[in-house]
């Protein structure tokens, strides 16, 4: 029996699939919706950033 090659999130099945994606991207960033600025100091943006994940 053949099993599926199970993909995750951040690795596409294939090149299409990335720039569907890219373009997913793309397009609601360009999107009306604008959040709001950010408050507080870098420091605090930066720790913001890391507990966000990133």
């Amino acid at each position: 029996m053949v099993t599926k090659k199970r993909t995750d999130a951040t690795t596409p099945a294939s090149p299409e699939q990335l720039r569907a994606r890219l373009e997913l991207r793309r397009s609601s960033a360009a999107s009306k919706h604008v959040p709001a600025p950010r408050k507080g100091t870098r420091r605090k943006q930066r720790a913001r950033a890391i507990a966000a994940g990133w």
